[in-house]
């Protein structure tokens, strides 16, 4: 990055400042006590930089995720989007949001869907349908663009909802779970979105269950337990390591190899594992679709 750009990303405002956030659901009748997802969050997300969101089921991921994209209103705290504390119209434009919850209208057709949400966000009709087109093409759904996107499957379902969100080419993408459902063509589909995103300087926050399958897009990761947060930084500083080691070896034989880990072996370390490394199974439904 030139010094220019650092200047710049550094004298900007965070794409998201949070500041003591907190929320409550209404109490139902047989509730005694209060239901907090979220208690006393305080974070800031730079421009152009990713968080992964990671957290068991029901730590308030979902409920985050919902605050910063505006579908849900705070009970408690603030938040900042790129300077401003009111999420206007305009700035709603800057916001991509792919929650949890499947999509509406299931009979509509996946191209139907996408053209019909242009329309409604204001984006005009010849626009809206040369960008339905290339997304329908990125996202792999060219084929299913006439179905009813309710009989589609849940990680075709998914893409057309990543599809919806990057409609107004926002600025700040919110992914819930992009990977539910996904195979590994989808997840390579939403990795080169992240990766794409990225190089524009976008920022996104991605709430994932597989930490494993976008963790190099990561710039830092966030943590919640219980609607707090338990972990914030780079996923070194968070998560910490174990003291296994893995190292990967090309263009050589096991018989050269294993000399040089003759005398760690002396000293007592247990070697876990040895020989030639296995094809992943995602890398090998990706090669083979290539090879079609």
């Amino acid at each position: 990055m030139s010094k220019e750009k650092q200047s710049a990303r550094s004298s900007a405002p965070p794409a998201l400042r949070v500041r003591g956030l907190g929320f409550c659901y209404p109490r139902w009748p047989r509730r005694r006590k209060e239901d907090f997802a979220l208690q006393d969050l305080s974070f800031e997300v730079p421009q152009g930089l990713s968080l992964g969101l990671l957290g068991a089921n029901g730590s308030g991921k979902s409920t985050l995720l919902a605050c910063l994209g505006g579908a849900l209103i705070p009970t408690g705290g603030e938040i900042e989007w790129l300077g401003k504390k009111t999420l206007s119209l305009e700035l709603q434009q800057e916001i991509g949001l792919l929650p949890e919850a499947e999509l509406p209208f299931p009979w509509m057709s996946a191209s139907s869907f996408l053209n019909m949400t242009a329309r409604v966000i204001g984006i005009p009709k010849n626009e809206g349908k040369a960008r339905t087109r290339a997304l329908l093409q990125e996202f792999g759904l060219e084929n299913a663009g006439r179905k009813p996107h309710g009989k589609l499957s849940k990680g075709m379902r998914r893409r057309l909802g990543l599809a919806v969100a990057l409609l107004q080419e926002p600025s700040i993408l919110l992914l819930d779970e992009p990977l539910s459902g996904m195979d590994p063509v989808g997840v390579e589909a939403v990795r080169g979105t992240l990766e794409r995103h990225r190089k524009k300087g976008g920022t996104a926050v991605v709430s994932t269950h597989q930490l494993e399958e976008l963790e190099d897009l990561f710039d830092r990761i966030l943590v919640l337990d219980q609607g707090r947060i338990v972990g914030f930084g780079s996923i070194e500083e968070v998560l910490g390591r174990e003291g296994a080691w893995t190292f990967e070896l090309e263009g050589t034989e096991g018989d050269r190899v294993l000399p040089l880990l003759q005398p760690l072996l002396n000293e007592g370390v247990r070697l876990k594992s040895f020989g030639p490394s296995r094809q992943a199974l995602g890398r090998f439904l990706l090669n083979l679709r290539k090879g079609r």
